[in-house]
């Protein structure tokens, strides 16, 4: 490796700083019921979920933004300095969440002020986990870059497992009400706190030797956004497609999940919570070791299986949970991330070998986050709405397999790659 910054020195300085930046965006994911009472009160409570996972769905709106500022300055000035910039951007507006007046204290304006978060926070998160992906595949070895990339992905799931750990543990220290009132506000600001360390880490790197090369043949592009859309416009669909099982997978396991188990099967949430905390834990752990074996073997290969077993599988299970049981709800969740963890596991290399060096960082973003807008903000959205429209508690079932459809139709479009 080309930097002076010795590997577990770099795996630690990017991989804490993403793992911040995804525990301050996912606590909206688990507090959403209770955000739900206290934004958006309504005597249905279904219409107060809804409008709650409106307000996290609108955090994904600015992310491609994000993606097409940041990806831009990231090709043209460097990657360091975007992820210096996205982690405090990322830090400010999830600890005003915490402090934010309630519905009951200003009204409609409560709703308003929260939503303007969520669009900080996304603005964002459009630019700092695709850059820690760049960053981290363009620093490691020619023999390990399948498996840098994986620990990112890996990152994101250690920081859900984090949230999962605090808010179970505040679910069993602090009665209902005090949590209604003013516990979940904890989190929200220790995110402020995470966001400094992360700057005072980051602030530590070095810049790529990809990027450097870059600067010294003089070989930057004037203006990577509009020549990444007007040269790659169907490597960057089909890059969308392939990551589109990745996101709504996520989301469906990790942030849906504890609702529909809650509102369709009345599974208390410190339940719903340790079963998350399980599935967590194997997907941190299953991650880098698929991204170990995948290091020397076709990463389409990976991509196809992983989907097809999706699509035949998705409905038979999530049929299961009509059992009830604690084993059953586990069983099924473990399953389903295992087949989501073999795709992401690859997505960061399969991605960077789309774009060359030059377009990489813009390229990886707006298919990321578009995705990220699309299919995985969106999710609770959809699948609460398909199932009070269908009356069909199964009906995620049909949305995984169509995401799986999608990611396999466009990886096999893919011929060929542009490796770097």
């Amino acid at each position: 490796m080309s930097s002076s910054v010795p590997h577990k020195n770099l795996l630690f300085m990017v991989l804490l700083g993403s793992l911040l930046e995804t525990y301050d965006f996912s606590l909206y994911g688990y507090f959403a019921p209770i955000l739900a009472q206290s934004f958006f009160p309504s005597p249905d409570p279904t219409s107060s979920l809804l409008a709650s996972f409106t307000v996290f769905a609108v955090g994904f709106l600015t992310r491609p933004v994000g993606a097409a500022i940041f990806g831009y300055c990231g090709d043209k000035y460097g990657r360091k300095k975007i992820l210096i910039i996205s982690i405090m951007l990322m830090a400010i507006p999830t600890a005003l969440i915490g402090m934010l007046p309630t519905y009951e204290q200003i009204g409609i304006w409560a709703g308003l002020l929260l939503a303007l978060c969520r669009l900080l926070q996304g603005l964002a998160v459009g630019a700092e986990f695709v850059g820690t992906m760049v960053y981290m595949i363009e620093q490691a070895p020619t023999n390990q870059k399948t498996f840098f990339g994986s620990l990112c992905i890996c990152s994101g799931y250690i920081a859900m497992l984090f949230t999962a750990i605090i808010v179970t543990l505040l679910s069993h220290f602090l009665s209902s009400e005090s949590l209604q009132q003013w516990g979940w506000r904890i989190p929200f600001l220790f995110g402020l706190l995470l966001g400094i360390l992360g700057l005072y880490i980051r602030s530590k790197l070095s810049e790529t030797p990809a990027f450097k090369v870059l600067l010294e043949n003089k070989s930057t592009v004037t203006n990577p956004l509009l020549q990444t859309i007007t040269q790659m416009p169907f490597t960057l669909l089909l890059g969308i497609g392939v990551i589109m099982i990745h996101v709504l997978g996520f989301y469906l396991l990790f942030v849906y999940m504890t609702s529909y188990l809650n509102s369709y099967y009345k599974i208390p949430a410190e339940t719903t919570s340790f079963i998350n905390i399980i599935t967590l834990t194997l997907a941190a752990a299953l991650i880098p070791f698929i991204g170990m074996m995948a290091e020397k073997i076709n990463k389409k290969i990976f991509i196809l299986m992983s989907n097809i077993f999706i699509i035949i599988l998705a409905y038979p299970l999530i049929r299961m949970l009509d059992n009830g049981t604690i084993l059953t709800i586990l069983i099924v969740q473990t399953t389903l991330t295992l087949f989501i963890c073999i795709t992401s596991a690859v997505l960061p290399i399969f991605l960077s070998e789309l774009f060359p060096v030059s377009l990489r960082y813009t390229g990886m973003a707006l298919c990321y986050n578009i995705a990220a807008v699309s299919f995985g903000g969106t999710a609770p959205l959809i699948l609460t709405f398909l199932v009070e429209k269908t009356q069909n508690i199964s009906s995620p079932a049909f949305y995984l397999m169509l995401a799986a459809c999608v990611t396999l139709g466009s990886t096999i479009l893919i011929k060929r790659n542009i490796s770097a």
